[in-house]
């Protein structure tokens, strides 16, 4: 029952559907979460409508450079600190500096604390070799550790993703305290429909198939091997690119594909996101770094569409081969080349795939069933 359990997050922008970042992604889960508990969430950047069952803080915030990270952090801590006082339990599941300090900070106040790391790549090393770059890296690398340490259940998405938080954490993470939750989705937003409106606007006529890629649009993504894969299609096709993408990169993508039909459309808000998964007819995740389970996998797969996605981190978990998607090896350009072929012409496997996938996804993956289980979970964790 709404009002049980008093759970207490952050997260730096709490807004609707338009930004075009994973903070919309967060949105969709606090509002299903906010069914089972009461919700208070801090954030620098607050929607002006909230849903019923949320109560929003706003954090101050200033757009000096030097005194963001400063006053983030400070603010973080001390409205943090005067808020957990009063719940039960607070609920961290992005791994910024001041998020992680809220676990140790929540148990020197003697209250529960849960942590959601839903994927990997914690706190790179610096490319720079400034001594002040080191010396921070190190610093967020000890409020990691110290997070794991003392959080009362540490989330993730994935087994496959236990070893790789292990070796960049420098930790081993206590069987006892560890639960899996699957990455959750709306899928009531993100579902099957036509939308011949937007294949119009974008200039692809209504008889090309169109391949379609969201996201961070860079080399360690794979970028440029769906590029290559896509230059040796004869099919008439188009490829969609939906995510930021440095103007260099850009000409260079270009290149590889020049005489073919490739639309670059920059960041859309989340709110448009659905639209253009309908577009397309293939969706691809060509990424050769190491992943958790891509929410863009998961959405593409809720709209319906067949995905090919490289074989990394917990891809496996979703993908199942020749049923819910395909898998190839990272970095296979040519791989990925042959199942795109076959997948573009092949009508009735794109559509045995999508239909398989999205029935995967409502069934495992529904942001509404995997906010009941997060909710049992803080609910037991509060208990214990």
């Amino acid at each position: 029952m709404v009002g049980a359990l008093k759970v207490l997050t952050v997260t730096p922008k709490f807004v609707q559907h338009q930004a075009p970042d994973l903070s919309s992604a967060f949105y969709d889960e606090y509002v299903a979460l906010s069914r089972h508990v009461k919700l208070y969430v801090m954030s620098e950047v607050i929607s002006p409508r909230l849903e019923k069952g949320i109560t929003a803080i706003k954090l101050p915030s200033t757009s000096i450079p030097k005194l963001r990270a400063i006053l983030s952090f400070a603010s973080t801590m001390l409205i943090g600190a005067l808020l957990t006082a009063k719940v039960n339990l607070v609920y961290v599941r992005q791994f910024s500096p001041q998020n992680l300090a809220l676990i140790p900070l929540a148990k020197a106040l003697r209250r529960k604390a849960v942590l959601c790391l839903g994927g990997t790549g914690l706190f790179p090393a610096p490319q720079s070799r400034r001594a002040l770059d080191k010396l921070k890296h190190k610093a967020f690398r000890l409020l990691l550790k110290l997070a794991l340490a003392t959080a009362d259940a540490v989330v993730l998405y994935s087994k496959s993703m236990v070893k790789r938080v292990e070796d960049e954490s420098n930790v081993v993470l206590d069987a006892g305290k560890l639960y899996f939750v699957r990455n959750p989705v709306d899928t009531g937003r993100f579902k099957p429909g036509e939308e011949s409106a937007l294949k119009s606007k974008l200039g692809i006529d209504r008889d090309e198939k169109v391949v379609l890629y969201v996201g961070r649009v860079n080399e360690k993504k794979g970028v440029g091997d769906l590029f290559s894969a896509f230059s040796r299609l004869k099919e008439r096709a188009a490829l969609l690119v939906v995510g930021k993408c440095e103007e260099a990169y850009k000409r260079k993508l270009l290149k590889l594909v020049e005489g073919r039909k490739a639309i670059f459309t920059g960041e859309v808000p989340n709110s448009e996101l659905p639209s253009y998964y309908n577009v397309c007819d293939v969706f691809l995740m060509p990424s050769r770094k190491y992943e958790g389970i891509p929410r863009v996998v998961l959405e593409a797969m809720a709209a319906g569409k067949p995905v090919i996605a490289s074989d990394v981190g917990g891809v496996k978990d979703v993908i199942k081969e020749g049923q819910t998607g395909l898998l190839f090896k990272p970095g296979d350009a040519e791989e990925l080349y042959s199942k795109l072929l076959n997948l573009l012409r092949d009508d009735e496997m794109r559509k045995a795939i999508g239909k398989a996938a999205r029935e995967f996804v409502v069934a495992e993956h529904s942001v509404n069933h995997v906010a009941a289980k997060l909710a049992d979970l803080m609910i037991k964790v509060a208990k214990s």
